[in-house]
């Protein structure tokens, strides 16, 4: 039975392929986001503070942030969803309250 080895260059390519496929995503989260919206993330230093409502989309600093950290629009929920996204938030074990913990503030 023969070991399959990677190169280091393997591995930058499949962290490449997937850096890549996570700005593809934000890209099209970032599309999807029309109407009154409110950010429920933790407060991002000189970016976003938390609970801020949107009106009219999303302003252009926060659209380039979202390409730097994917998870941002997991956190921009419609103003009918807020209720039950901020229940979800209080669950340390939901998807929401992860990807809030994973969101850079700095």
């Amino acid at each position: 039975m023969s070991k399959k080895t990677t190169s280091g260059t393997d591995n930058e390519v499949s962290v490449l392929e997937e850096t890549v496929k996570q700005k593809m995503t934000a890209v099209s989260a970032i599309k999807k986001i029309e109407g009154t919206v409110v950010y429920i993330g933790p407060t991002i230093e000189n970016i976003v503070t938390q609970n801020i409502v949107f009106n009219n989309g999303i302003p252009q600093y926060l659209r380039e942030e979202m390409l730097k950290q994917p998870l941002i629009s997991n956190l921009i929920v419609p103003i009918g969803q807020l209720a039950g996204a901020r229940s979800e938030l209080r669950n340390p074990q939901s998807t929401l309250s992860i990807v809030y913990n994973k969101i850079k503030t700095k």
